[in-house]
């Protein structure tokens, strides 16, 4: 399921202690969760808490009710009486008087495991005896499998096997009728994974063929 991301939102909370938040409506000139229609219960979303001067950043999960909760499934940064803590953070002990929302973090805009960026993608010349790459994101290597076929290696593997691919191959040797290059993904028992991507290039005619330049993306998931 994908993380959300959503303008405006945000709410007090009267809980207390390192738990489940029970939301507590929409502050004003905000919306609350509950009635953001990008939102929906079940969602995972990057909250952050703000209670004083302490502060919680992290991932959670939104169950409808009565009253809509939050769980802080994963905390990911906080900030406690001045001291910052990204490597080993644990939740922040709410006063009963916190402020939560989403708001536009790192790891929601800018990392490989965000829904909302490509979450790899390589450039690299098909013709090399030794690949190597010309330039890439989120890419370790890149494994020859024969004539036009390759496997694109994942430094950081992605969130789930579902995601899009997209690319352009051609080169810069002159060719006959027919023989533009184009990029798909290929073979049945080739199917995507988290941790590597096998991909085709070949002709117009249906052949398989070697590319100067091979460009592909990934996004989703």
């Amino acid at each position: 399921m994908a993380t959300e991301l959503a303008n405006w939102i945000r709410e007090s909370t009267a809980t207390t202690g390192t738990g489940t938040i029970t939301l507590g409506g929409a502050e004003t000139g905000f919306v609350s969760f509950e009635d953001h229609p990008d939102i929906s219960s079940g969602d995972t979303v990057h909250y952050y808490i703000e209670d004083g001067n302490n502060k919680e950043y992290g991932i959670g999960t939104l169950t409808s009710g009565a009253s809509w909760t939050l769980a802080r499934t994963t905390v990911k940064e906080t900030l406690v009486s001045g001291t910052f803590d990204n490597t080993s953070p644990t939740a922040i002990s709410l006063s009963g008087s916190a402020l939560v929302g989403i708001a536009p973090v790192k790891d929601a805009i800018a990392s490989p495991g965000s829904d909302y960026v490509f979450h790899a993608w390589a450039s690299f010349d098909g013709t090399a005896g030794t690949i190597s790459l010309a330039d890439s994101l989120n890419v370790s290597s890149i494994t020859d499998n024969g004539t036009g076929r390759y496997v694109v290696n994942f430094t950081t593997a992605l969130p789930s096997a579902n995601y899009v691919v997209t690319g352009w191959a051609g080169s810069d040797v002159a060719r006959a009728a027919g023989q533009g290059r184009f990029l798909s993904k290929w073979g049945v028992s080739a199917d995507p994974t988290t941790t590597a991507c096998a991909i085709d290039c070949f002709y117009t005619t249906s052949a398989s063929a070697d590319a100067d330049f091979v460009c592909v993306a990934f996004l989703g998931g």
